[in-house]
């Protein structure tokens, strides 16, 4: 749909900027696609000077490196004149489906055509000619200060969805717009009534309304220059004048009209009409036959739902006296009653589903501008009568969204409503598989060895077990991270190793259990050990993650462990170890990061109760992307935990949707210092969050982390 914002602005008090139109219009639930200037208000047309004139036209100066090939068909042009041009890119009125027409840069030779010359016609007048401007006109500035405002307009292209059928008009269009720029709708003016006496109409389809009338052949030229154009710039073809007087009200006012020619016999007419869904077409009888003698007539027919403003029998009005024709025959009525729908809204489970806190008088507010009826209750609910142009308003939920849409989108606080239920955890076999992919996403390879293993295998005497404890192998694998570390040491290249294993071993009370190992062993058999445990502690967060337990994995030290083992803990639970071993092979000692996760509880400890309200996921599939923000903290030893922090941060603002630990480390160069990287990410239902929110968050988080101890990296 495309809009004229001068022909919006007559509708309106205050008129308004393409801008303040574009926002308000999307705050009200539509799509604004383009929002361009035609004409005079192009920022492409442009003050150019004559510089010389032949028989194959004219060259004019403009401030562009290639003078501009003007055709001899503009007009009379003089050496020395100022006059439009309209440049590469300009749009202008034209006679195409599209209303306009975008100039392009074409020709060839020593003079290019980068431009034409603008007609009095392309700048909101008649004819061929070229539009003169002042003499002292500066080259290169645009023309829109030097013409009137009716030589160009500004036209916004606009998506209205299905429900929305108020906002195919100017009417409802204006409405929604004075809603949210502060100004008002001008009245209605209704054109003066023709003395004609009504006939009755029959319309079988309830709650629809008709009118009709005999309009005889209007003059060529009855109609106004200025609506031709704006329909024109709207793309509807202003075909004669009657037709274009027809399509300027139907689009200004949004009733249905239908224009037929009159026949000899009684007519029965099937217009459609946007009535209740299923109705179809709508049989309207009682428009009488011309009679003998009468000089040619249209039978004009106007259809609208019951309730409309303005209805049909004033919209035809406003068509014969935009002919400036006097009917001579008119005809209403309207079908019978139907059925009204009632609808209960609970005000608390709208204000939880929407984030919308509102009482039934502002109810009654809102649902009034789209012609609806509320009555409060006394238990909280408020009933409301749907008017029979809504359709669409058929249960609770979409009365919930409609209330969002009157209210606008860009006011409602961003909110998640609270899950009505805990989804469950996946069993094991689904969690190896999540875990498989995910090791697999980081580069690492698997590896697939046998449960059963030789009891007299070879063991290194310098090993170190990852956390005390561990026995002797047996002839059943009972540890499955020492055995992928010995692996990843014995692997003939002398590269970077990355591997996992997902698999059972048997512990020593003879109960089999499902661990996922891993193992980072560096280039040349060996590499720095501290980057070796942060490529494990990355893999385990990522297992971890599978697990839907990302947000509350912690590395604990392990007591007694060789330097760099600890004990991975899931909600208070152990679920695993990780640390280094020294493999020695051949007299040679190989340095190698291994983990080992217990699937079984893993699964035990996701599905534990977290002792805080459960999170809500962020809806990535959502209409409204999701903003994610990095923030870095060193926290110096005896400072806040990781578990703290993140509380911290989901509280920050309302904003904040999920919060996870996304690196962690230690750094030993001014005491023990944690390096903890949080990644936030900020959304909200309804709309978009802007980077100028996201920096307010973040900065608002800096604070609050500051103030328990830490530190921001920078």
């Amino acid at each position: 749909m495309r809009v004229p914002l001068s022909w919006l602005n007559d509708l309106l008090v205050e008129p308004v900027s393409a801008r303040v139109a574009a926002e308000a219009l999307g705050d009200a639930g539509l799509t604004v696609s383009r929002v361009e200037g035609v004409g005079a208000a192009s920022p492409h047309v442009v003050v150019g000077e004559v510089v010389s004139v032949d028989a194959d036209g004219a060259v004019v100066r403009v401030p562009t490196c290639e003078p501009v090939r003007v055709p001899a068909s503009v007009g009379p042009l003089r050496p020395g004149a100022r006059v439009a041009v309209a440049m590469a890119g300009a749009l202008l009125p034209d006679d195409a489906p599209s209303g306009t027409v975008r100039v392009p840069r074409s020709g060839a030779g020593a003079v290019l055509r980068v431009g034409e010359v603008c007609r009095a016609r392309d700048l909101g007048g008649d004819g061929g000619a070229a539009v003169p401007l002042p003499p002292d006109a500066s080259l290169g500035a645009p023309v829109a200060p030097l013409l009137p405002a009716a030589a160009g307009d500004t036209v916004l292209t606009l998506r209205v969805p299905g429900h929305l059928p108020h906002a195919r008009s100017l009417a409802g269009l204006a409405a929604e717009v004075a809603a949210r720029a502060g100004t008002s709708v001008v009245p209605d003016e209704d054109p003066p009534a023709s003395g004609l006496r009504a006939a009755p109409l029959a319309v079988a389809t309830a709650d629809v309304e008709a009118a009709a009338v005999l309009v005889p052949e209007p003059a060529p030229g009855a109609v106004d220059p200025q609506v031709r154009r704006r329909l024109q710039l709207a793309g509807l073809r202003p075909d004669g004048p009657l037709v274009a007087a027809v399509r300027a009200v139907a689009y200004r006012t949004g009733v249905r009209i239908t224009l037929h020619p009159s026949s000899p016999g009684p007519l029965r007419l099937a217009v459609h009409a946007d009535g209740p869904p299923g109705s179809g077409p709508h049989h309207v009888d009682g428009v009488r036959p011309p009679v003998p003698g009468e000089p040619p007539t249209w039978v004009v027919v106007a259809t609208a739902v019951r309730g409309a403003r303005p209805g049909p029998a004033a919209a035809l009005r406003e068509v014969c006296h935009a002919v400036g024709a006097d009917p001579v025959h008119a005809a209403a009525g309207g079908g019978p009653d139907g059925p009204r729908r009632v609808l209960v809204l609970d005000l608390a489970a709208t204000a939880r589903r929407t984030g919308l806190t509102l009482g039934a008088d502002e109810v009654a507010r809102l649902v009034a501008r789209v012609d609806a009826r509320a009555e409060p209750d006394d238990d909280g609910r408020v009933r409301v009568t749907v008017p029979p142009s809504r359709p669409d308003l058929r249960d609770e939920v979409a009365l919930a969204d409609e209330l969002v849409r009157l209210a606008g989108v860009g006011d409602v606080v961003a909110s998640w409503p609270a899950p009505l239920h805990r989804r469950p955890e996946a069993p094991r076999r689904t969690l190896e598989q999540r875990v498989r992919r995910a090791l697999l996403g980081e580069g690492r390879q698997e590896l697939v060895t046998s449960l059963v293993t030789r009891a007299d295998a070879p063991t290194g005497e310098d090993d170190v077990p990852l956390v005390p404890g561990d026995g002797p192998r047996a002839a059943v694998r009972s540890d499955l991270a020492v055995d992928l570390a010995r692996r990843a040491a014995a692997r003939p290249d002398g590269g970077r190793v990355r591997v996992f294993e997902v698999g059972g071993v048997v512990s020593r009370d003879g109960r089999e259990r499902r661990v996922a190992a891993i193992a980072s062993r560096g280039p040349a058999a060996g590499g720095d050990p501290a980057e070796l445990l942060r490529d494990v502690a990355r893999a385990v967060r990522a297992v971890v993650d599978a697990a839907g337990a990302g947000r509350d994995v912690a590395l604990l030290p392990a007591d007694g462990a060789a330097p760099g083992g600890v004990v991975v803990v899931v909600r208070g639970r152990p679920v695993g170890r990780a640390g280094l071993q020294h493999v020695v092979r051949r007299a040679h000692r190989t340095t190698v990061a291994a983990a080992e996760l217990d699937l079984d509880e893993l699964v035990a400890a996701s599905a534990a109760p977290r002792g805080r309200a459960p999170a809500v996921p962020v809806r990535r599939s959502g209409p409204h992307p999701a903003l994610t923000r990095d923030l870095t903290l060193d926290v110096p030893g005896g400072g806040p935990s990781a578990l703290e922090l993140l509380d911290v941060l989901r509280a920050a603002a309302p904003l904040v949707t999920d919060v996870r630990v996304v690196d962690s480390h230690v750094r030993d160069d001014h005491g023990v210092t944690r390096c903890l990287t949080f990644r936030l990410t900020l959304a909200s239902p309804w709309r978009d969050v802007t980077r100028a929110e996201g920096n307010a968050v973040v900065a608002h988080a800096v604070t609050v982390c500051e103030g328990r101890g830490a530190r921001v990296r920078r």
